[in-house]
């Protein structure tokens, strides 16, 4: 079953990913990722970047930063 892009009503079958920095009011900021539609490319969604955490988190307990 295909999703439907609210924005132009094309059937989603797959999803274009883009790299945005996110972060919270005075606080810290993470690395993120975007899931676009492939025909008008807006932006259906956004979460931090689950491998960009997981290297991070590597990074740290090798003692590297």
């Amino acid at each position: 079953m295909d999703g439907i892009c609210p924005h132009c009503k094309k059937a989603v079958q797959r999803l274009h990913f883009g790299a945005v920095e996110g972060g919270v009011p005075l606080g810290d900021s993470f690395r993120c990722i975007t899931l676009c539609c492939p025909h008008c490319k807006t932006v259906l969604s956004a979460q931090v970047d689950p491998v960009a955490i997981r290297t991070d988190i590597l990074r740290a307990i090798k003692g590297g930063r």
